[in-house]
């Protein structure tokens, strides 16, 4: 599993491959159907290799989805939110857990509110509400993050 940022853009995609790109409705709230994210390791063909090897460490990361939240008038959240049933929260290879960052993922087995979501059988569920901060400096926040987060050459 890689980082489009370590393999670049697949063919047919613009830019932001690998991503989402949501708006929440005006009472704040979001969803989104995703794949279950799995514990997956870290390149250990470099110096970061070399590093883990020294000290004994393995190279796993725990299960997480990376989120980027940001909105004219408030501090920008970037942060990643871990599986609550990853063997390696303990552990990650680049001690990135915090105990505030895990969700539990619960499995729904309702036929109604999958069908609801557009899908069939079983689904897991995580729930997290993001708090952000007011900072009235914060202006034009998408445009900021578009051109950091771009894949393409300026």
């Amino acid at each position: 599993m890689f980082y489009e940022a370590q393999v670049g853009q697949p063919k047919g995609y613009e830019d932001y491959a690998y991503r989402g790109k949501f708006k929440t409705g005006a009472d704040g709230r979001y969803w989104f159907l995703s794949r279950k994210p799995v514990d997956y390791p870290v390149p250990t063909d470099g110096p970061v290799g070399l590093i883990l090897n020294g000290t004994g460490r393995h190279s796993w990361r725990p299960a997480h989805l990376h989120y980027l939240i940001y909105k004219d008038g408030y501090q920008t959240i970037q942060t990643e939110m871990f599986n609550s049933d990853s063997q390696y929260l303990d552990s990650d290879a680049v001690f990135g857990v915090k105990e505030s960052l895990v969700i539990p993922y619960v499995k729904v087995d309702d036929a109604a509110r999958a069908k609801e979501y557009g899908f069939e059988g079983p689904f897991y569920e995580g729930l997290f509400d993001f708090v952000m901060k007011d900072d009235a400096s914060v202006k034009d926040a998408e445009a900021v993050y578009s051109e950091r987060a771009s894949m393409s050459s300026s």
